[in-house]
């Protein structure tokens, strides 16, 4: 399998995992029970987080709504519980970590991993489908999870084999190498299924008549690089099956600089001033982050999704409802046949009839929110024309309802969320700060400034750029130096008290109005917890519509290693000048979960007695010791507080006067040593 360059990479996906936990608790199979993972509290329009293979089968589809599941379909609703999902996941590592060394391991995402095999098929004496399929086993036998894999010559081959071709074979294992992927993979549509190619990036291949990577790979790489910048050469390389980047050059990998972003989906409509009192919550909560982390930030970014009545009028009607006020006051009758029309674009205005506007001798009556709202204070006309005239540059087709693809998630628009009208910018602040007064007072002109106040707003999303260490923090002779102290002493007591008693003990007046989201979305998180003093301890997890996480963002060199087919000598910059990408980027984790890298890495131990070898075995690991040099790979078995752990990995050096040998960071005493394999 190695022939391509002598490496041999494995992908492993944890199969609709968190139904898959769910059904494993409930000792049932993911393969035959029909269960759904979504909190009905929110009500029938709530998104399914999961849905169990078995419902796949049936033509459910991942990320629907719990009123589009076929009436005639028996399931189970199970509530979500992310910090359970984190603590199966990390104990799934830890079984890898008894074949494999950390040093080998990339952590992608919460149920996927990639894992560079090729040492260990000398170590294990097998190949890479056995491997595999013992991986696979071990998992499925002790935590009874199922899951499939993808073999590749490089990473991207391991995962376009995961992706396409495990899902046609029997054994969910599927391989690729340069040569297959030319013949089964060249030829794939939609081209949306390849890894990294998403629906608007389809859309500008389109243009040119490229339907498959077997069109990409013909196209004039400048045409792609004047399309995608820099992004390009990631696509020219994978449409000929090449990636030169390691899991080496993955851990290795420094993010030049670093940002902090919130975001959440409202629960309906809401009015230009509501919307304000959620983003005044986000900032406050995002602010705290920063004073957690001791870190400061140099610039803001501000995303407003507007809201488009007849998609809502047409999703509550199919969910059941007879009767609907929308954004506007205006009654209809909603039917599931009402379909969504062409969504607004950013400078255009609601349109209100038609299909959906006021029913004929129907006394139309705006809602308290709207009727009794002062007018709000906004920027000149001139200045949100220009906002307005950027976004149309960026997005000039628009939005229409005929723009959309199907995938494994269902339909969703080619534009993702902007094909319903937004608002967006962002600002350098000019100086570098974590003080909630500063950071607001932006946020509030820049909210003036971007939002229109007289459309209904969705989606709010806020960022935090340019994040350095809290001294780098700016100074000047009219900054009141120790009110600021004084605001981060609050902010630390603060977090000191929701960590010990939860995100709810400690909350802003804001969170108390009506149109807050801060308090009850933290409640229901926090009800899915098990209420250990492991997890107290660990409280400050966010939730899916809330999270907080690191976003790298890309370096400008690149300097990626190559495999034995591509040049290893690569240059920041291209022979025209452009730069390289960063390759180890397109690999960082996305949407990570607060906390769970933090449990990856806690090392599963169950505390029990020492065995006591025998002589044989004791003169059997003796002469086994005496073997292993310096870089050898081996498997160990040692007991480590409380319990024994095995684990893989290259041995750095014996200290024989100490009695103790190096594997990777640890420390291994000859007397801790239960078993011991060398390659």
């Amino acid at each position: 399998m190695g022939e391509d360059g002598g490496r041999i990479y494995l992908c492993i996906d944890l199969k609709t995992f968190y139904a898959s936990v769910e059904c494993a608790d409930r000792g049932r199979d993911t393969l035959t029970c029909n269960l759904v993972v979504a909190d009905p509290d929110r009500g029938r329009t709530t998104i399914c987080l999961a849905v169990s293979s078995a419902m796949k089968k049936l033509g459910v589809r991942n990320r629907c709504r719990l009123f589009e599941i076929p009436e005639d379909i028996d399931y189970i609703v199970a509530k979500p519980r992310m910090r359970h999902y984190m603590e199966v996941s990390a104990k799934i590592y830890s079984i890898y970590l008894e074949f494999v060394s950390p040093d080998d391991i990339h952590v992608y995402s919460i149920d996927e991993c990639f894992i560079d095999a090729t040492p260990y098929l000398a170590l294990y004496h097998t190949d890479a489908r056995s491997f595999a399929r013992t991986l696979m086993d071990a998992v499925y036998e002790r935590c009874g999870i199922r899951a499939t894999a993808g073999i590749g010559t490089n990473l991207f081959l391991a995962k376009v084999a995961l992706d396409i071709t495990a899902k046609h074979v029997d054994d969910g294992i599927g391989y690729l190498n340069r040569e297959r992927f030319r013949q089964q993979i060249w030829r794939h549509r939609p081209i949306t299924d390849i890894w990294g190619i998403g629906p608007g990036i389809a859309a500008r291949l389109a243009k040119y008549g490229a339907e498959d990577l077997m069109g990409v790979a013909a196209l004039d790489e400048q045409i792609l690089y004047r399309e995608l910048g820099v992004t390009a050469e990631y696509l020219i390389d994978h449409a000929h099956g090449i990636e030169p980047c390691t899991i080496a050059d993955i851990h290795a990998y420094e993010p030049e600089a670093t940002s902090i972003s919130s975001g959440q989906v409202l629960p309906r409509n809401y009015t230009y001033e509501e919307a304000h009192t959620v983003l005044r919550e986000m900032v406050d909560s995002s602010v705290l982050d920063l004073v957690d982390r001791h870190v400061v930030c140099d610039g803001i970014s501000l995303y407003v999704g507007y809201a488009d009545d007849r998609h809502e009028l047409a999703r509550l009607g199919a969910s059941g409802s007879v009767r609907v006020t929308d954004s506007c006051g205006h009654v209809h009758t909603a039917t599931g046949a009402l379909l969504p029309g062409a969504p607004a674009a950013p400078g255009a205005t609601r349109g209100g009839g038609t299909a959906s506007g006021p029913q004929p001798g129907r006394t139309v009556t705006p809602p308290p929110a709207y009727r009794e709202q002062a007018p709000a204070p906004h920027a000149p006309q001139a200045a949100r024309d220009a906002v307005r005239a950027r976004q149309a540059a960026r997005d000039p087709e628009g939005a229409s309802a005929s723009a959309v693809f199907v995938g494994e998630h269902g339909r969703r628009t080619v534009r993702g969320r902007r094909a319903y009208g937004y608002a967006e910018a962002s600002r350098k602040l000019g100086e570098r700060t974590n003080s909630f007064k500063r950071l607001m007072a932006r946020f509030d002109a820049l909210y003036r400034e971007i939002v229109d106040p007289a459309r209904p707003i969705k989606r709010v999303n806020i960022g935090f750029g340019g994040l350095l260490p809290e001294e780098f923090a700016t100074t000047d002779l009219f900054r009141d130096e120790a009110a600021e102290q004084a605001e981060r002493d609050l902010a630390h007591a603060v977090i000191a008290v929701r960590d010990r008693y939860g995100k709810n003990a400690l909350l802003r007046g804001t969170s108390y109005k009506p149109a807050a989201t801060g308090a009850s979305a933290t409640s229901r998180w926090e009800d899915t917890m098990p209420d250990t003093s492991r997890n107290r301890a660990a409280r400050r997890i966010t939730s899916p519509w809330g999270d907080l996480e690191f976003t790298p963002v890309e370096r400008g060199g690149a300097g990626a290693r190559s495999d034995a087919e591509y040049d290893s000598s690569r240059p920041e910059r291209r022979a025209d000048g452009r730069p390289r990408a960063s390759r180890a980027a397109q690999f960082m984790p996305f949407a990570a979960l607060t906390g769970y890298y933090d449990l990856v890495r806690e090392q599963e131990r169950v505390i029990e007695p020492r065995h006591e070898l025998t002589e044989e075995e004791a003169e059997e690991l003796s002469r086994t010791i005496l073997q292993v040099r310096r870089g050898d790979l081996v498997r160990i078995t040692y007991y480590d507080r409380g319990g024994y752990r095995t684990r893989a990995g290259v041995v750095r050096a014996i200290e024989e006067h100490r009695r103790c040998l190096r594997l990777g960071d640890e420390i291994v005493a000859f007397d801790d040593i239960w078993k011991l394999t060398r390659a």
